[in-house]
This record gives structure tokens, C-alpha cells and sequence, in this order.
């Protein structure tokens, strides 16, 4: 999990949650997000271990346990195999 603690120095903080932390996406995204602290956002990010969706209800806890503002999902599959089978069906 990676956390921006600054952005609790300012009034207005929006809290966001990002999944996929550990992606290609998801990594930019955190690189970028938590540059923000000073402009007050506060930035959750959680990689599969934390929050895996394969298992709905961790997703759900994930989102429940801290109550974001706004809610980023840089989740992906990458299974090259698997998803060129799939679009032949």
C-alpha cells in the first residue's frame, strides 16, 4: 500500500483509492497522484494482494475500510494467450 501523509496538512483533502498499484498503469498513476499531497489529495493505492478482484468482496472491503472521494481502477488483465482465445469465441 502506498500513502501520501501531507495531504492531511491541508483543509480540503480529496482521498482517492487507486487498484493496481503494481501495473503499468497503476504505477504511473501512483507516481502521479502522490506528487499531489500538497494540493490536497490523499492517495490510497492497493495492489492484488490487498485488494484482489477476483474476490468481490475484498474490492468491497478495500473500498468500505477507506471511504475515498473518488475511486481510480487501473486493474488489468494481461494473459496474452488467454485473451486472444477469448476474442475467437
Amino acid at each position: 500500500m502506498l500513502t501520501n501523509a501531507g495531504a492531511a496538512e491541508r483543509s480540503v483533502v480529496v482521498k482517492v483509492l487507486l487498484f493496481g498499484l503494481n501495473g503499468q498503469v497503476g504505477s504511473a498513476c501512483a507516481e502521479v497522484l502522490s506528487s499531489q499531497a500538497s494540493e490536497g489529495l490523499s492517495l490510497i493505492a492497493l495492489d492484488r494482494r490487498e485488494a484482489d478482484f477476483s474476490n468481490p468482496q475484498s474490492v468491497y472491503d478495500a473500498v468500505v475500510e477507506s471511504a475515498p472521494d473518488v475511486v481510480v481502477n487501473a486493474v488489468a488483465y494481461t494473459c496474452l494467450l488467454y485473451t486472444s482465445d477469448a476474442a475467437d469465441e
